[in-house]
């Protein structure tokens, strides 16, 4: 039987065999810097597993999830790891639903829950409300739970509001250029 095992200490076991061994993996996301978290472990994950493993990804945003609920409410049902990435607050009442609904799945192969959680510069405090909670829902259902603190929100510009207030000061010193520029003198015909 062949282990491997990766940051931050996950060991997944691959059945020798002909086939290729699948693994199912449903990210859920709060905003743009937590699911780019999500998708650089789904990356981390597809690296460090090499081709002998398939990994089936998919992730949804939360404020998506009410469109799609049906369709995400199964996947999450059949995945082995489901991410929840976000900033260490209070989850959506529809992300605990459909968490409910994910971990209820009879107990049978290993699966995990692993939580991205958001956090100022720095190390990660010594509790963290929505760690311990989604490690209550993990060890309710059974399965492994792992933890991992990102920064959040990102440096830099926060919001596109930021960002285009940012570029105005650049279009403002360049406006004010070609407004104080002096205008040539009026002419009032073709001819003169």
């Amino acid at each position: 039987m062949n282990t491997l095992t990766f940051s931050p200490g996950i060991a997944l076991e691959k059945i020798p065999s002909e086939l290729t061994a699948r693994v199912t993996i449903v990210g859920m996301f709060a905003d743009e810097a937590s699911g780019r978290e999500a998708m650089e472990l789904q990356r981390h994950l597809s690296e460090r597993l090499g081709s002998d493993w398939v990994l089936n990804c998919s992730r949804w945003r939360f404020d998506a999830l009410r469109a799609s609920f049906a369709e995400v409410a199964r996947a999450g049902a059949e995945a082995d790891m489901i991410i929840v990435a976000a900033p260490d607050r209070k989850l959506p009442a529809v992300v605990e639903v459909w968490l409910d609904q994910a971990l209820a799945r009879e107990a049978g192969n290993e699966r995990a829950l692993i939580a991205l959680l958001g956090g100022p510069a720095g190390s990660p405090p010594a509790r963290s409300p929505l760690g311990e909670h989604l490690k209550g829902l993990a060890e309710e259902a059974g399965i492994t739970f792992f933890a991992h603190w990102f920064e959040w929100p990102p440096p830099g510009p926060t919001s596109f509001r930021e960002e285009l207030n940012g570029r105005a000061h650049v279009i403002t010193r360049t406006l004010e250029e070609i407004l104080t520029h002096p205008l040539p003198p009026p002419r009032w015909g073709i001819n003169e």
